[in-house]
């Protein structure tokens, strides 16, 4: 068998990944529509031709996606395209193209996967596209929150004002917000919080952000926030969100909460969290 052979066949007969958060935000299998097609052979070589050159195990990709006409193994491809160092022009060419919708949730899976700054026009056109596909484009959010972007923040800062009859998209926002992990990102947190301090809903989903920032920002806005909300789940989410963010002001905030806590159920809580800061 010879090589390129061997690797289709590698390639073809692997099943295909779930979506990292595919529970969470994108359509069940059932729902998923062949409609929206996949292009010709002869759109994908116009495509190809406004991109320069490919380097070997991408240029083979390429052909072995133009080749195949499911949309099961071409999602296969395009999760294999995405795991190969310099894909993003790739990556950036398939985008343009008509997909089913295997094939869309394995570009946005593998934009996801290795965030860039340049990919946030792509993921804004394909934002567009998927307006009738509301977890695909809350996945989108979260892509775009982990370009770590001043234009990535502002797409998402213009998503939450646009949002205000559709909670379930600000939700999703405020989780890319800590993603994206920048101090802009993490006072519009604070802000967001403030404006509605009773909604203890939306305070848990801040809380939860926060300690995806990882930032020393958000530990401060942490400790702030165990004043604030002493209730005792509320307390717990915050200390789990400290230990999250791993960094040196969490562990201070954490010990400084230990040598002040008697409670046994705290102190376990509070060591398990200093041991997950410790390890992050």
């Amino acid at each position: 068998m010879s090589t390129a052979a061997a690797l289709a066949t590698h390639f073809l007969c692997q099943p295909i990944r779930p979506a990292w958060s595919r529970t969470a935000f994108l359509a069940p299998q059932s729902l998923l529509r062949p409609s929206m097609g996949a292009g010709s052979h002869g759109q994908l070589s116009q495509a190809e031709r406004q991109s320069g050159p490919l380097s070997d195990s991408l240029a083979f990709l390429w052909k072995l996606y133009e080749k195949s006409h499911q949309p099961s193994r071409r999602a296969l491809i395009i999760q294999q395209i995405g795991r190969t160092p310099g894909s993003f022009d790739l990556l950036e060419r398939l985008g343009a193209l008509p997909l089913s919708e295997d094939e869309m949730l394995a570009l946005i899976e593998s934009l996801a996967r290795h965030p860039d700054p340049r990919q946030l026009p792509l993921l804004q056109a394909l934002y567009r596209r998927c307006w009738s596909q509301p977890r695909f484009q809350q996945e989108i959010l979260l892509a775009a929150g982990r370009t770590r972007s001043e234009a990535g923040l502002r797409f998402l800062q213009e998503i939450y004002a646009s949002a205000w009859h559709r909670p379930e998209y600000r939700q999703t926002v405020i989780r890319a917000l800590g993603f994206q992990a920048s101090a802009e990102a993490v006072a519009m947190l604070v802000r967001l919080s403030a404006q509605s301090e009773t909604d203890l809903h939306l305070q848990r989903s801040i809380i939860k952000a926060l300690g995806y920032s990882s930032c020393a920002a958000s530990a401060r806005v942490l400790e702030q926030m165990l004043t604030r909300y002493p209730q005792p789940e509320m307390r717990a989410l915050t200390w789990r969100a400290l230990a999250a963010t791993g960094s040196d002001t969490a562990v201070e905030v954490l010990r400084r909460s230990l040598s002040q806590t008697k409670s046994p159920k705290d102190r376990q809580a509070l060591n398990a969290a200093l041991k997950k800061a410790y390890r992050d």
